[in-house]
């Protein structure tokens, strides 16, 4: 029985975060919230706290890469450009968040090779479309912000968002289960 803990905690804590933000869209998406919703790409609190969420993801899983007497240097880069970014980029917390979705699904893709799931492709798929969104996102921000729109006004849009992430939430806690029962 091997079990990778941190993949198991990673998974349900994706799981939970899913589920809420399908919450959040089930609520706050409305025609006459939208000029509130639309700013989310633009919010520097949110941005900050994605990006050193980002930064903390990113530092240990390539602290493995660098020699002990280089990842000071490492982490005293990480943390000048996260400060950086904080002070001069717009729409950051779309490019935090889609650099944390590439980092997150590059991490349950390296993860996912080792593990024994039932139905691995669709585990793999799914978070190669999701990295491929963040992709997309960290390139052209303002997409993020015209999707919020366009979820704010079509209702089946907001439906469609609102099952992709319970579909995440679903296959993380599966993912999480196949690897605690074996």
């Amino acid at each position: 029985m091997n079990i990778d803990i941190v993949f198991v905690v990673t998974l349900l804590a994706f799981a939970i975060a899913s589920v809420f933000t399908a919450i959040f869209m089930l609520i706050q998406f409305k025609t006459e919230k939208i000029g509130i919703m639309e700013k989310i790409p633009r919010n520097i609190p949110l941005g900050v706290v994605f990006g050193g969420l980002a930064i903390a993801w990113c530092i240990p899983q390539a602290a493995a890469v660098f020699s002990a007497d280089s990842i000071w240097g490492y982490v005293t880069a990480a943390i000048a450009c996260f400060l950086v970014g904080c002070f001069f980029l717009d729409y950051l917390f779309a490019r935090a968040f889609a650099g944390f979705s590439i980092l997150l699904s590059h991490y349950f893709l390296y993860q996912s090779f080792a593990a024994d799931i039932p139905f691995l492709w669709i585990f793999s798929l799914s978070f190669l479309v999701f990295g491929t969104f963040g992709i997309v996102i960290g390139g052209v921000p303002h997409l993020l912000r015209d999707l919020i729109r366009k979820a704010c006004v079509n209702v089946l849009l907001k439906r469609v968002l609102i099952c992709i992430f319970m579909f995440y939430a679903l296959i993380c806690v599966y993912a999480a289960t196949m690897q605690m029962v074996r």
